[in-house]
């Protein structure tokens, strides 16, 4: 059985009100896309987590799994990665 970690236990307030206004762009660097797999890989400026952006939900990302989806021969790293 998953696990799932509770919406205020996920990165910062920052990053989490970046999600919750819908503008992550503001707080957050895009590390790239995976069509493929249908998400984007943020990191949070502030605190420096993880985040996976998929269809209709954002979710924090452990370091490991966010070096795998890094990793996935179909990622294609954005134009934003100053921070990665």
């Amino acid at each position: 059985m998953e696990t799932y970690t509770k919406w205020i236990e996920q990165g910062c307030t920052v990053c989490r009100g970046a999600w919750e206004t819908a503008s992550p762009a503001k707080a957050m660097t895009l590390l790239g896309t995976s069509y493929k797999l249908h998400c984007r890989l943020y990191q949070c400026r502030a605190c420096g987590s993880y985040w996976e952006e998929l269809e209709r939900l954002a979710h924090e990302l452990g370091k490991a799994k966010a070096g795998d989806l890094l990793s996935d021969p179909s990622f294609e790293r954005g134009t934003d990665t100053q921070s990665a």
